[in-house]
């Protein structure tokens, strides 16, 4: 080889050593780049869920940038990515099947009360079916396959009530009652097994009406019969359809509800023990100033599944006041209570029961629940005296009110409820005795 050739060659092996240097850089820079995009794609080294600030654009971006990494950890990285998109189109589809402000799946946090969107259909869902075969195994897929699955279980329910709503009967015709009875109980079942994800208030408003409409049916064609008690007793022996028709026309029971004023104080924990003993709840009247005093207890009556009302804020007379001075009555111990518990009241008792129409009027769309029921336990001092007292009074439908404050009146308590199951009164919160209505005036 003459010295040209040779110095050709050793300039070309140069060149060749170069380029390969530069290729060998510019690789090792690419698997870096790709290497961080991948690691700030997922949370941890777990590699299963995915940072919810990368689009799905953004995640073809990072695909595009590794097609030219190759060896085994390129592939690594390919294959984290690949699962990531994959990932990303299922996480999309779930979120677009819901409401907006309750994502599914968001970043590594998993939203258990998503709600489905109107018009998502079960054959919609279906096809997409092939995105969540997933052939591999971690957190997140089994997240994504749990709650795809509930998605298809929604979505077909829905569809399947609104049909058999359609078809539920109308008219009441004694021969069909326990098949017509079985179909409204099915369906008040299947309604509630799926309320969490469900926007449907129209579809329960509808459902509601049906069943109205078939109690009322029911109503006219056995009036003055002994069929009458009968046939309606079936549909308020089944809980679904019974807590539809509570204290509705049909409903022929006897209804009671138990109420106590001027709470929370220190025998307000005595008084629900009592009541859950039982297996019923109360609805506590909380004056504002107290509840300020005591706004644990007041949590506590919520937490425990009782109501709480309106009752002023330090419990004057509102004969006595003017109008501005009634709503600050009013709007004041609202915002105490809601503050306290996070619970608005939808309820309000003026003190004394006074001035009853014209704080109604001021005070709307809040709904006045006065009693006709009375304990007189400010007054009376033995327990003995004050079972008697509210025995006495009981109407078919009654409010009754009392003090938890007064250790008689839970001592009271104690036998009162027993007494009024044993007569066959159903306990209610005092919105289900469509006689309060009348109650508003003095």
């Amino acid at each position: 080889m003459n010295k040209k050739a040779l110095f050709i060659t050793s300039i070309l092996t140069v060149l060749l050593l170069g380029l390969a240097g530069i290729l060998y850089y510019n690789h090792h820079i690419t698997v870096a780049k790709v290497e961080k995009e991948v690691n700030e794609i997922y949370f941890n080294n777990k590699h299963d869920y995915i940072n919810p600030n990368y689009s799905l654009e953004d995640l073809e971006k990072v695909k595009y940038d590794s097609r030219h990494i190759y060896g085994d950890h390129a592939k690594e990285l390919q294959e984290l990515i690949d699962r990531a998109i994959d990932k990303r189109k299922a996480i999309q589809f779930l979120n677009d099947s819901v409401l907006d402000d309750k994502p599914i799946i968001e970043g590594n946090q998993v939203n258990k009360d998503w709600v489905i969107e109107d018009g998502v259909s079960a054959e919609e869902v279906d096809k997409k079916k092939d995105r969540f075969n997933f052939d591999y195994s971690d957190k997140l897929v089994e997240d994504l396959k749990a709650n795809y699955g509930l998605l298809q279980q929604v979505a077909q329910s829905n569809e399947t009530i609104e049909n058999k709503i359609d078809h539920l009967p109308e008219k009441f015709m004694i021969e069909s009652l326990d098949k017509d009875l079985d179909a409204f109980n099915q369906v008040a079942k299947e309604i509630s097994n799926y309320i969490d994800h469900t926007n449907k208030e129209g579809q329960a408003d509808l459902f509601k009406k049906r069943l109205m409409d078939y109690a009322l049916s029911v109503k006219e064609q056995t009036a003055n019969q002994d069929g009458y008690s009968k046939s309606l007793g079936k549909l308020l022996k089944q809980d679904e359809l019974a807590s539809v028709l509570t204290g509705s026309p049909v409903d022929y029971r006897p209804l009671v509800a138990i109420t106590f004023d001027d709470g929370p104080d220190d025998n307000v924990e005595n008084a629900m023990d009592i009541c859950e003993q039982y297996g019923i709840k109360a609805t506590f009247f909380l004056q504002g100033n107290n509840t300020e005093k005591k706004p644990e207890l007041a949590r506590e009556i919520v937490k425990r599944g009782h109501h709480v009302a309106n009752h002023s804020y330090d419990h004057p007379d509102f004969a006595k006041l003017t109008d501005k001075q009634i709503l600050d009555q009013i709007n004041r111990t609202q915002d105490i209570i809601k503050q306290a518990t996070g619970v608005t009241p939808t309820l309000f008792r003026t003190p004394y029961g006074q001035d009853r129409a014209r704080t109604t009027q001021l005070v709307a769309p809040l709904k006045p629940c006065y009693w006709n029921t009375t304990s007189r336990d400010w007054q009376l001092t033995d327990p003995d005296d004050i079972y008697d007292m509210i025995m006495k009074n009981m109407q078919h439908h009654s409010v009754i009110l009392q003090h938890s404050r007064y250790t008689a009146t839970t001592d009271a308590l104690k036998k009162v409820i027993p007494e009024l199951k044993k007569r066959g009164y159903v306990f209610v919160f005092p919105e289900q005795i469509p006689d309060i209505k009348t109650w508003n005036h003095n």
